[in-house]
């Protein structure tokens, strides 16, 4: 298995700009919170019904707390991803193949 890092040093040596580097990582781990969002949606749309009774003056399939909960999450993923993203973006490639 290669190591991230030393993959994003590679693809920079071959001529990857930086941008495309940020896209990368973006991209896979928007894609991991998509999935996540995606199952936690179905999973909490066929459960309210099981804890409707616990709602209080909310309707079980509310699309305004489903939509304000899944935009929330796209955002925390968004924030939580550029961290690795920039940080990928700047890595030196004789640094991180060498230290393969």
């Amino acid at each position: 298995m290669v190591n991230l890092w030393s993959e994003l040093g590679l693809r920079m040596a071959l001529g990857a700009s930086r941008r495309d580097l940020m896209q990368l990582v973006l991209r896979r781990g928007l894609g991991l919170a998509g999935i996540g969002i995606g199952v936690g949606c179905l999973v909490s749309f066929y459960g309210s019904r099981l804890l409707s009774t616990l709602l209080f003056k909310v309707a079980p399939f509310d699309p305004t707390v489903f939509s304000i909960v899944t935009i929330g999450l796209i955002l925390a993923s968004l924030v939580s991803a550029r961290v690795p993203a920039l940080r990928a973006a700047w890595i030196e490639p004789m640094h991180s193949l060498r230290a393969e």
